[in-house]
């Protein structure tokens, strides 16, 4: 890098302009910690963390790991639980790692139930609100036969015979 009086070719720019070392960027590629934490640690960007795992061929959080800890977990006998708070990882690392691993099922009492809508018709509910609105209109039209009937009545009476 001419004109910034760094020579070594060991040595890179990150985007925030601070030179980092081989051994630097080996160390952060070796650690398991989050990014965040790494880039306090050795006072860089989180940034400049993310670049340099990817350009060392990291790969989101199976990167964190080793091959021999990959290997490590393939034989370990402990749950994916344990295992996760043992490498700094979320169990699903771990399930991604041994694929031939039975999942456990999630609690169905955690998830609540959904209230009921207001407004869902059923079958048996349509046939029960179409017969109420039956009669209802049946009582009206028997009713309104009645009022005519009176109505009939008083016409003749009225017009006389």
């Amino acid at each position: 890098m001419e004109g910034d009086g760094i020579s070594s070719p060991n040595l890179r720019r990150m985007p925030s302009g601070i030179p980092v070392s081989a051994e630097i960027r080996a160390a952060i590629c070796a650690d398991n910690r989050s990014y965040r934490i790494i880039a306090k640690a050795h006072s860089i960007s989180v940034e400049a963390v993310y670049k340099i795992r990817r350009r060392a061929g990291a790969k989101g959080k199976l990167g964190k790991l080793t091959k021999e800890q990959k290997a490590d977990i393939l034989n370990d006998p402990r749950s994916p639980k344990e295992l996760a708070k043992v490498y700094n990882v979320n169990p699903t690392t771990i399930y991604r790692i041994r694929p031939g691993i039975i999942r456990p099922p999630k609690s169905r009492a955690a998830k609540p139930t959904p209230p009921p809508a207001r407004h869902q018709l059923t079958p048996q509910s349509l046939q029960v609100l179409t017969m109420a609105a039956l009669r209802e209109s049946a009582q009206k039209v028997s009713e309104l036969s009645v009022r005519i009937r009176v109505l009939n009545v008083q016409m003749d009476e009225f017009l006389g015979p």
